[in-house]
């Protein structure tokens, strides 16, 4: 089974075929920007599970007791727990850039 096929017969299904996103210089850029979304997907999903499984799970039954809304938990629960995490992804991607490896 080749490579590459069930991804060529869906965009070809819904777009042009395979080669002509690489051949049209109208399209070689935002096929760029999808791959490259799609390829750095998987590990920023699991950076981000892997500080949301660090939160102790007592912090949001204090906070579900005390009345807080779900928008409430996740502002002053979740997002200062990984803070940290998001700050350093931001920064390693942004040497990425800098170093021209994107």
């Amino acid at each position: 089974m080749p490579r590459g096929r069930y991804l060529k017969q869906f965009i070809a299904a819904f777009w042009y075929s395979a080669t002509a996103l690489a051949a049209e210089s109208d399209l070689a850029k935002p096929a760029l920007v999808v791959i490259m979304t799609w390829l750095g997907a998987g590990g920023t999903v699991l950076i981000y599970l892997s500080g949301l499984r660090e939160i102790p799970l007592e912090l949001y039954e204090a906070a579900e007791l005390d009345g807080f809304s779900v928008f409430k938990r996740i502002w002053y629960i979740t997002l200062p727990h990984i803070s940290g995490r998001i700050k350093n992804y931001a920064g390693i991607a942004d040497n990425f850039c800098v170093a021209g490896i994107y």
